[in-house]
């Protein structure tokens, strides 16, 4: 519940937490996903997963509670406006 998204930058992965807290590991991005839980969690590139709970708006990027913005692929923004 507490993760906003996760960044992945070759095997490094870094977890930013709702309450300000980063963690970091060395894992694929992909092991990362098969671990996670519950449907919130979406993998809107190859570097991002986002907690859809923390999204404040969506448009080119994601933009999180904490201001980060995240880049979209486009084919997740096409279904986006879709649904």
């Amino acid at each position: 519940d507490d993760i906003m998204y996760i960044e992945s930058r070759r095997m490094n992965v870094r977890i930013v937490c709702c309450h300000g807290t980063e963690h970091s590991i060395r894992k694929k991005l992909d092991e990362v996903q098969e671990e996670l839980s519950g449907c919130r969690f979406l993998r809107c590139n190859r570097s991002y997963i986002v907690n859809m709970d923390y999204i404040t708006d969506a448009d080119e990027d994601f933009t999180m509670e904490n201001g980060d913005r995240i880049p979209i692929r486009k084919r997740y923004f096409d279904y986006m406006m879709k649904n």
